[in-house]
């Protein structure tokens, strides 16, 4: 078997509120009100063994950088 790295490019629009303390302190109250985003968390476990995932192309173009360093 092959040892090839994976990489997870994740550019879901909704990440970008994730530090805003509004949504967290309305999740706090009410779990209904979550505007987070949702990830299958078996894949995201999967690419994380042998890879990385990154939110741009710019942090892509450096990890397939560093990878083939």
């Amino acid at each position: 078997m092959l040892n090839r790295p994976i990489f997870g490019l994740y550019t879901d629009t909704r990440q970008q509120g994730r530090d805003n303390i509004k949504k967290v302190d309305a999740l706090v109250a009410d779990g209904t009100e979550n505007q987070f985003m949702y990830r299958n968390l078996f894949v995201i476990g999967l690419i994380k063994q042998n890879g990385v995932i990154v939110n741009s192309i710019e942090e892509l173009c450096e990890a397939l950088k560093t990878t083939n360093q």
